[in-house]
């Protein structure tokens, strides 16, 4: 049994938990939101006492890998539902920055236009000059978002331009005048 799987999630007060599909289903409502979410009929979750805990239907190498992952899925949906998840992320570059207007993030990052980037319903994000924060109470749809914006303008080994992730260390590479700066004679 997966070790992860072993200890049990504990329900929070404010928190609303409901198996469907014979548990092997969730739906989990707080006050931040409500995630659903069906998993492989291979796990069956169990709620009991006010706690959740894991059992494989099956003995099978699938059965013990999903339960370790259906595990750690329902412990972040109650999180998400109860204190919400949130990812820091930073642009650098001369004239490189982030808007919010709406549920549209507008990213310039050196192209001829800005790039315009629609949000989901599910995140919010606060952007300040070079500085933006997304907030959501799904994290996977949270971390979808912040790898599609990070994708807009990765950064560069060169000069290290582009979108991070807060504390995000990015490799520099030395370039072709270091390179070549040993061979002169």
């Amino acid at each position: 049994m997966s070790r992860i799987a072993k200890v049990p999630v504990v329900i929070p007060r404010g928190v609303d938990v409901q198996l469907v599909d014979g548990g092997t289903g969730i739906k989990v409502k707080g006050p931040k939101g409500e995630i659903s979410k069906k998993f492989a009929p291979v796990v069956k979750i169990v709620l009991a006492d006010g706690q959740l805990t894991f059992e494989k239907t099956e003995n099978s190498n699938f059965g013990k890998m999903m339960l370790g992952t259906v595990s750690s899925i329902v412990r972040s949906m109650v999180k998400g539902v109860q204190d919400g998840f949130e990812k820091k992320m930073s642009i650098l570059g001369v004239g490189y920055g982030f808007t919010v207007k709406g549920q549209d993030l507008i990213v310039a990052s050196g192209y001829s236009s800005d790039v315009v980037f629609p949000l989901p319903k599910e995140v919010k994000a606060v952007a300040v000059k070079t500085a933006l924060t997304l907030t959501s109470f799904d994290k996977e749809i949270l971390g979808k978002t912040a790898a599609e914006i990070r994708s807009l303008c990765p950064p560069e080994p060169y000069k290290g331009k582009g979108i991070r992730y807060e504390g995000e260390i990015v490799r520099k590479k030395a370039g072709k005048s270091a390179a070549g700066a040993g061979d002169a004679k």
